[in-house]
């Protein structure tokens, strides 16, 4: 059951990322990319934040040990 689930569930996050994409046009896609300090905030978020932030929770609230 939990192969079965794991499939279902892969299949609707590819069908809705796929159904999202494909209804954007090139432009749309592009417009965005051109404002340089948006995609520096959103680099930095994802690659220094979020990951400070995981990281941060980890040590505050500390997985139980077996």
């Amino acid at each position: 059951m939990s192969t079965l689930q794991n499939l279902l569930t892969f299949a609707f996050v590819l069908t809705s990322m796929l159904s999202m994409g494909l209804s954007l046009t090139v432009s749309q896609i592009i417009q965005p990319l051109r404002i340089i300090r948006l995609v520096i905030m959103a680099l930095a978020a994802n690659f220094v934040v979020l990951p400070a932030a995981a990281f941060a929770l980890s040590r505050i609230i500390p997985k139980e040990q077996q």
